[in-house]
Parts: structure tokens; C-alpha cells; sequence
């Protein structure tokens, strides 16, 4: 049985004199008191009515100490005695404790035995339970700091007064108590407390920067294992929080491979340099490297070694630029700057920040592509006719609330295509550590990252279609620009690349990257002469097209290269590059492909004339290999045509079983995303019908109506379109439904919602080329992510007339067939 006395004493006696000794055997040890502060302004009248009129009368200072002997209690006794003895003075010290009454006074050695009540108006105490002051509410700190120094294995239930006096105190006093009462449970929970508030230990760092604790300050150690402490109880805090969402929303369960928050997170911070100023002047000296292009990759060799990232991305080539791009994202994402990326299109904006996320993670962002139809609600959340309980109207998060409770980097594309209204919402969950929605607190999890990336309004877009970022919203951010990749650099990722899929391929190396040259000088000098399809940029995704053509069909060299590049070129001026693509080998010439597509064209009583066999073996071959495709030509050509063509021709049999309705969108100046997506859709429901969430449905559009059946979808007319609309699907267009698995993200279904893309699934568009355009048909981004496919129109000989009337008057007998 452990029971707390307390006792006045005044100053000038010697306390370290004073212990508690167990009456019936006097010569043992006895246990030492230790003094503490009481706060006696909280209760004037706490305090023992003996030893105030001592004070009052001899002017004599009072003070406190604590004592916790350990005198064993036999089973069924109701009372504890002990007396108080002096090393000098013996038993009369004239020290009384408070509360605990006088048994007896034995006059022959002067012992005063003092009697506890063990009991309660309950039961019984257990034998490991206190008994407790009744006036521990009126203490300070100091006394349970004094409790702990004398049980150091004192319950938490003995400090609970301690525990209420740091939640009413503020940060200064909680750091006062970590800084004054170091390796203490109070200073543990001092700091687990400011912790809780959301104050990052970077923070708390500079704060003691402050303080002005040098090395010789007696509270710079204890300033060291506060932040060590701290650190300590982040990490577990943050390893228990991914258990229980592993076990409320069954994810596996992701242990981070590195800490979080800014420089003082460092392992070695402390060990290999003391300095006070070396949190501060170490953060500036990163910063000033990043600005000056000096770039440390120790961190980043680590990082690829350990994180599993070439087995992720087996396409991510870690070349010099490629490490520098990665240690700046990496570094943001590390110290929790956002961070807003700007470069032309295939600068490896979006692949950094993935791998960055991944690296560091273990997981991917949530990716979203933003434009001027995003609402709040998609990124916060809304509430949507769906029963949850009793309720029909259930709150279902958006993505930037998923990202911020669970922890996720959050990638936001053409973050400068996004409404104002929306953008102050993304900058107020960057201010604060918690965000209020539809009446639901959701906390910042420390993990919760932002990184936008844009492309500039340089690249087609008018001032009308892009929005121009305000000075306030690039003070939230860190911006750094992205430039596009060197030659260089390309031709050392083609070399990779080729070893990795065929060593074989190597030896063509120079010969690729001469195609890749080539086309490139072909479009920077028709840019200027023919600008009936705009601007054209050959980048790395080109080459990407033609290695998943090879790797999946196993394409020759040379017809992987001639879909890849030169498809898009008209056939008229595809003659000057046959030097070039000559060098890559032999063709099959795909004669079996096209015996195949003359015959079902002739069923479908479309002309098989071969400026639409051309296109069509090129559409077909791509699309089969999870390439989207841009079928592009002058008006009257036939895109259309051909576009449906190529989806009955690559239709699985499966879906025709199905009878699946075409997905088809025919796109132009009022087409919004919904058209393309889907939307909410009221519903006919009988009038008996209680539940009225059937009142409204999701319907899916033919976009997700493709992605879940692993079929093609058109999109005709794109360039008609506004740029804004789009660009949203640029995230599904950067993905081949052959080669990756990542789902494509609608929140405009309600939640955080993840459409899963089956194989089979590619889009195929249509662009109408015309000379007299004024603007860009559409941006650099979008047409990169398509392998453009140039038709031609047949040319109208009398004999190719003749054949095309008789196939027209043949398809108009077949409807009069159906009709009769």
C-alpha cells in the first residue's frame, strides 16, 4: 500500500533529514521527503490551519514536500501507521502532515505515530492503489515532478491532476515543463500534448531557437531529447493511426521508409553537430542550393535503392536530370512545402512527382486533372442521395479531403485551369491542421502533401482558357520550372530502355534517335507554313509508343517506328524520312491485317481505297496495343468513319454479345465533362416508392461506360471542344490499359470514387485540320499523349469514283432491305 504524505516544513529545516519510518521497526531505512511549490492563491485555506499560525507568528517561510513510503498492509486491516523522523532532531521536529490524524505519543522515546484510514466510502483499496491527498487539485506541477522522484514507478493515476494541469496550460508553459523537468512523464506528456494541438516539431525547434539555449545552458540537453522525444512519439503515433485505417478501411498497411517534417527531422541533426543556429542555417543552405541548381543526391541514390521504385516504374531512367528532378520534389514532399511544378509538356513533371510519392510513401498520389468545370464539392466532398442508416442524405468525401485525412501526396494537373472559388478552397486546407465540411471536423494528417503542375499558358491557350495565378496563390506555393529534356539525355534513355526490352534493339540506337530528330526538325519547319493542325512537339512518349508496340506485338524495329512516327505525317512528305527508317530494318508490311480489313470493310460496304487501308492498319495495330489514337485529317475524309470503324474491328467478341451501345460523344463548344463522364440523373420511380434515394442515379458516360468494359470509346471532333473540358482526361489518357493498372479517379461520382480501367479500353478522336484556323486545335499535352494518325483522302479517279458509287448505292439498297 503506497500513501501519500504531505507535509509543511519550515525553511530553514534541513528536508533531506526528514524520512518515514514504519513505527514497529524503527531501525530500518526510512523513506525521504521531497519538496515541491504549492499554488496556495487556488486555495487559501489548503494549507494546514497549524502551520499557518506558525508562520503568521514567527514570520518563519513554510514550505512543502511529499513523501510515498512502501509499508506492507496485511490483507483485511483498515488502517496504515507511520511516524516521521529527523537524522538530528529524532521525533520531536515539530513537522505535522496534513490530513492523517495522531494515533498515540509515546513518551519514553518521543515517537508520535500517525494513523491512515485505508478504507473508502466503497470498498477496500487494493494493495497497489494511493491513497491520495484531497487537496492534490491545488498543486503545481512541481509536485507530481516530486511524486515521480520519489515512486518511480508511480501509476498514471496518481499523476491524473497533473495530466488536467497541462491541458489548461499553453504552448509556453508546455515547453517550459519539458525544458525544466527533463526524462519526467510530465515532460512526456508535456510534449505528446503540443503535439496533439498539430504544432510540427519544426516548430518547436525554432522556438527553443528562441529561447537563446546555447551548449552551455543547462536546458540544452534537455532542448535535444524534448525534440528526440518528440520525434519518438510521432513516429508511433503516425504507425498506430495507418493501423487503425488498415483495419477500418482494409488498405495494407504502409510503414514509412522516411520521417516526416523539415530539417530537425534529420537523424544525425543533433549527433553530428550541436550548434544551436544549425536548424535555421541548414534549412537556408538547402534552399540556397535548390535556387543555385546544387543539388545533393546522396538521398536520392538511397532513395532509389531502397524504394522499390524501378519495380513500379520499370520505365523510370535515373539519368543526371532525371536525380535532380527527384531530389527537388523529394525534398518538398520531405518538409511539407507545396510545391507547383511548370514545364512544357513531357518534362517528366508528372513520372517525378510519382515516383517521389512512391519513393517516400510507398504508394501513389491521388492524381486529378483539373479544369474550369471543377466544383468545390469534387475536391472537399458533397452530400448525395444514398441511405446510410436512417439518413438518405450521406456526406461522401472529395479528393482533397480523402488525401488530407488519410495522408496521401494529392497531384493536381493544369492546376492553372481551375476557377478561382476552387483554388481558395485547396489554400485554405493548406493554412490550417484541421477543415470543417458539411459539419464534419476531418484533422490534417501529417502526410498530406499538394503538388500542382502546369504547363504554361504558352502553349495554346488563350488568356480566356487558362487562369492567371495570383501573387496570393503563388505565396502558398514553392514553384520551380521543369525545362524540357535535352537530346542528350533522350538518347541516354532510349539507350536503357532498348537494352532493357532487347538487347538487340542497342545496336539501332543512334539510328532511333535520328527518326526522333528528324520528325522533330519536320515539325519546327512546317509550324510556320502549315497551320491547319498547330503545334507538334516529339518527346519521350513517342518513344514509349513504339517500345509497347514492340514489347506487346512484337513489332518489327521498323513498323513500331513508322506507327510511332511517321503515321502522322501526310503521306506526301513521309518519302524524305525512307533513309531514316530504312536504317531500322525490314518491314512485314502487315499484309495479313490488311486482307482482313479490305474484307470486313467490303461487309460494312465502306470503300477500301488505300489511303483508308493505310490508316486503318496503323489505328488498329495501336489501339490493340492500349495506345489512344488521334486519327487527323482535312474535312470530308472519313475520320468518323474510320473511327468506327477501328472500334468494330477491336471490339472484343465478348461485347459484341453484349451489344454494347457504341460509346460515342460527338464534342463541340457546349460540350461540358458530364457529356464525356457521366452525371447524376433523375429517375422514374412508382409512386408507392419510400426510398427516395432512387429519386436520383449516377449513369455512367461513354467514357467510363468503355473503361469498364474494356472497349474503345470515340470522341469525335475534339479539336471542337473547349481546352478547359478536355484536359480532364488527361490522367486516363497518360495510362495504357495494356501495360498499367492505375485506376482513373472520378470524384464527380460521389467520394473519392476510383473507376477501374479494363483491358481493351483506348480512346479514339477525331480532329478536323483546317488551314484557316487562328488558335490551336488543341494543346501540346493532350495531343502528346495520342499517336496521331494522319488520313489522307483518297484520290478521286474516274475508276475510284465508279467504285465508291456503287458502294453507296449498295448501302442504301441494304437500309431499303431492312425497311421493307
Amino acid at each position: 500500500m503506497r500513501v501519500e504524505i504531505i507535509v509543511d516544513y519550515p525553511a530553514n529545516l534541513d528536508i533531506n533529514a526528514l524520512t518515514v519510518v514504519d513505527p514497529k521497526n524503527p531501525n530500518q531505512p526510512g523513506f525521504h521527503f521531497v519538496s515541491f511549490e504549492v499554488d496556495k492563491s487556488a486555495n487559501p485555506n489548503s494549507t494546514n490551519q497549524k502551520s499557518s499560525s506558525s508562520k503568521n507568528k514567527s514570520n518563519i517561510e513554510m514550505r512543502t514536500a511529499v513523501a510515498v513510503p512502501t509499508f506492507c498492509v496485511q490483507d483485511g486491516e483498515k488502517n496504515c501507521y507511520y511516524s516521521i523522523q529527523h537524522s538530528t532532531l529524532g521525533w520531536n521536529h515539530g513537522v505535522i502532515p496534513r490530513q492523517h490524524k495522531i494515533e498515540n505519543n509515546n513518551e519514553n522515546n518521543g515517537m508520535i505515530k500517525y494513523r491512515v484510514k485505508l478504507t473508502t466510502d466503497v470498498v477496500v483499496l487494493d494493495g497497489d492503489q494511493y491513497i491520495q491527498c484531497k487537496l492534490r487539485n491545488n498543486f503545481t506541477i512541481s509536485f507530481f515532478v516530486s511524486l515521480e522522484a520519489v515512486v518511480p514507478s508511480v501509476p498514471e493515476s496518481a499523476l491524473r491532476g497533473a495530466f488536467d494541469i497541462i491541458q489548461r496550460s499553453n504552448n509556453d508553459k508546455l515547453l517550459k515543463f519539458a525544458l525544466r523537468y527533463k526524462d519526467t512523464t510530465i515532460a512526456r506528456y508535456s510534449l505528446n500534448f503540443i503535439y496533439s494541438k498539430g504544432i510540427y516539431i519544426s516548430a518547436i525547434a525554432s522556438k527553443f531557437k528562441d529561447l537563446n539555449i546555447t551548449p552551455d545552458d543547462q536546458r540544452f540537453n534537455a532542448a535535444i531529447a524534448a525534440l528526440v522525444l518528440l520525434k519518438g512519439g510521432i513516429k508511433r503515433r503516425q504507425t498506430q493511426i495507418q493501423i487503425k485505417q488498415q483495419e477500418k478501411f482494409k488498405q495494407p498497411l504502409i510503414i514509412e521508409r522516411h520521417s516526416n517534417g523539415f530539417l530537425c527531422d534529420k537523424k544525425k541533426l543533433f549527433k553530428e553537430n550541436n550548434e544551436p543556429n544549425k536548424i535555421l542555417l541548414d534549412a537556408a543552405q538547402q534552399l540556397n542550393d535548390i535556387s543555385e541548381n546544387k543539388f545533393n543526391l546522396t538521398n536520392i541514390e538511397e532513395l532509389l535503392r531502397i524504394g522499390k521504385i524501378y519495380e513500379r516504374f520499370p520505365r523510370f531512367i535515373a539519368t543526371d536530370n532525371a536525380k535532380q528532378r527527384l531530389d527537388i520534389v523529394s525534398y518538398a514532399l520531405r518538409s511539407g512545402v507545396p510545391l507547383l511544378i511548370q514545364g512544357p509538356t513531357s518534362a517528366s513533371k508528372s513520372l517525378t512527382a510519382q515516383v517521389a510519392s512512391f519513393g517516400l510513401y510507398g504508394q501513389l498520389p491521388l492524381i486529378y486533372a483539373l479544369s474550369q468545370q471543377t466544383e468545390i464539392g469534387d475536391l472537399l466532398g458533397r452530400k448525395i442521395l444514398q441511405r446510410k442508416g436512417i439518413s438518405i442524405l450521406s456526406y461522401v468525401t472529395g479528393v482533397l479531403a480523402e488525401a488530407y485525412e488519410k495522408g496521401r501526396v494529392l497531384l493536381l494537373d493544369e492546376f492553372d485551369l481551375c476557377p478561382p472559388k476552387v483554388i481558395s478552397s485547396i489554400l485554405s486546407a493548406l493554412d490550417g491542421s484541421t477543415i470543417e465540411i458539411e459539419g464534419r471536423q476531418i484533422v490534417r494528417h501529417q502526410n498530406f502533401r499538394v503538388i500542382g503542375t502546369l504547363n504554361g499558358e504558352t502553349e495554346g491557350f488563350t488568356s480566356q482558357q487558362r487562369n492567371i495565378l495570383t501573387s496570393e496563390v503563388l505565396a502558398r506555393f514553392n514553384s520551380i520550372s521543369f525545362p524540357a529534356m535535352e537530346r542528350n539525355e533522350c538518347n541516354d534513355i532510349f539507350n536503357q530502355l532498348l537494352q532493357k526490352s532487347n538487347p538487340l534493339f542497342k545496336r539501332k540506337s543512334k539510328q532511333i534517335a535520328d527518326v526522333h530528330q528528324r520528325v522533330a526538325n519536320y515539325y519546327a519547319i512546317t509550324e510556320t507554313t502549315d497551320k491547319s493542325r498547330g503545334s507538334v512537339a516529339m518527346t519521350l512518349r513517342n518513344f514509349n509508343s513504339a517500345l509497347d508496340l514492340m514489347v506487346f506485338d512484337k513489332l518489327k524495329l521498323r513498323d513500331a517506328y513508322q506507327i510511332a512516327y511517321l503515321a502522322q505525317i501526310p503521306t506526301a512528305d513521309r518519302v524524305q524520312f525512307n533513309r531514316y527508317i530504312d536504317a531500322l530494318g525490314k518491314s512485314d508490311n502487315f499484309n495479313q491485317l490488311r486482307n482482313e480489313i479490305t474484307m470486313v470493310a467490303t461487309e460494312m460496304h465502306i470503300h477500301p481505297h488505300p489511303q483508308f487501308i493505310d490508316a486503318a492498319v496503323y489505328a488498329i495495330v495501336a489501339a490493340r496495343n492500349g495506345l489512344h489514337i488521334l486519327l487527323e485529317g482535312p474535312s470530308g475524309c472519313g475520320l468518323t468513319t474510320l473511327a468506327r470503324f477501328v472500334y468494330d474491328f477491336c471490339t472484343k467478341e465478348t461485347a459484341r454479345e453484349r451489344r454494347i451501345v457504341v460509346p460515342e460523344v460527338l464534342l463541340g463548344p457546349e460540350s461540358t465533362i458530364e457529356n464525356i463522364i457521366g452525371q447524376f440523373k433523375p429517375q422514374d420511380i412508382n409512386v408507392y416508392e419510400t426510398d427516395m434515394t432512387k429519386l436520383i442515379k449516377w449513369e455512367n458516360g461513354p467514357l467510363l461506360i468503355a473503361a469498364e468494359s474494356g472497349t474503345p470509346v470515340i470522341l469525335d471532333r475534339i479539336d471542337e471542344a473547349k481546352a478547359q473540358v478536355i484536359e480532364r482526361l488527361n490522367p486516363i489518357l497518360e495510362k495504357n490499359s495494356r501495360r498499367d493498372k492505375a485506376p482513373f479517379l472520378v470524384p464527380e461520382k460521389g467520394g473519392c470514387t476510383e473507376q477501374q480501367v479494363e483491358q481493351g479500353f483506348v480512346v479514339v478522336a477525331t480532329l478536323t485540320t483546317n488551314p484557316n484556323r487562328q488558335e490551336q486545335a488543341i494543346s501540346l499535352a493532350l495531343r502528346n499523349r495520342f499517336v496521331t494518325i494522319a488520313v489522307d483522302p483518297p484520290e478521286l479517279s474516274d475508276q475510284l469514283r465508279t467504285l465508291i458509287a456503287q458502294t453507296d448505292i449498295s448501302k442504301v439498297a441494304e437500309k431499303m432491305k431492312l425497311i421493307n
